[in-house]
């Protein structure tokens, strides 16, 4: 196998939940919970499509990943099938409280330029916005009622915050992924 510098570049992958409010709604939001993960792993080079931009990523675990409109910053003609590169991921899940808004609920996503010191890439950031019905202190859950109507029972971990939660306020859930691919 080949080994080359491929640069930089961020990619995001799909989002399970949540993207990022307003900066002035967000300041006002409380945090109920935040996780956070990294992970670390080699791929092999499928394919480069330097007229698209795209590269194909086959993971240790099976999985492909195509990567799609790459920043032209990153020098793609380094890049030859059968190279390894590294893949770093991260995902973060933050739950926040947000007073009123109850029937406002909905899934807005959004996506930008992200930049870093290894480079400029693209996230994107998914946000629900869940109308929180009931809040039970003892058992830590609340009832939300989602985008589709549904009723979903959370369990929130941090009770003081969830004391300061009512029915009539929301429960929005933030959900960021990105991955950062370079060379050996």
């Amino acid at each position: 196998m080949h080994k080359n510098l491929l640069g930089s570049m961020f990619l995001v992958a799909g989002l399970l939940l949540g993207q990022v409010a307003h900066a002035e709604q967000a300041a006002a939001d409380e945090v109920i919970m935040s996780v956070a993960e990294f992970e670390k792993e080699q791929a092999v080079v499928v394919s480069v499509d330097l007229a698209t931009r795209s590269v194909v990523l086959a993971m240790q675990n099976g999985r492909t990943l195509e990567f799609d409109g790459i920043d032209a910053k990153v020098a793609l003609d380094q890049v030859k099938p059968g190279d390894l590169v590294n893949v770093a991921g991260s995902q973060a899940i933050v739950l926040m409280l947000h007073k009123g808004g109850a029937g406002m609920r909905s899934i807005v996503e959004t996506s930008g330029r992200d930049a870093t010191a290894n480079g400029v890439g693209t996230v994107i950031t998914r946000t629900v916005r869940n109308d929180i019905v009931s809040v039970d202190l003892k058992k830590g859950e609340a009832v939300v009622r989602n985008v589709p109507g549904e009723f979903i029972t959370i369990p929130v971990p941090n009770k003081d915050l969830l004391a300061r939660a009512s029915a009539g306020d929301q429960l929005l859930i933030v959900t960021r992924i990105k991955a950062v691919v370079w060379g050996q």
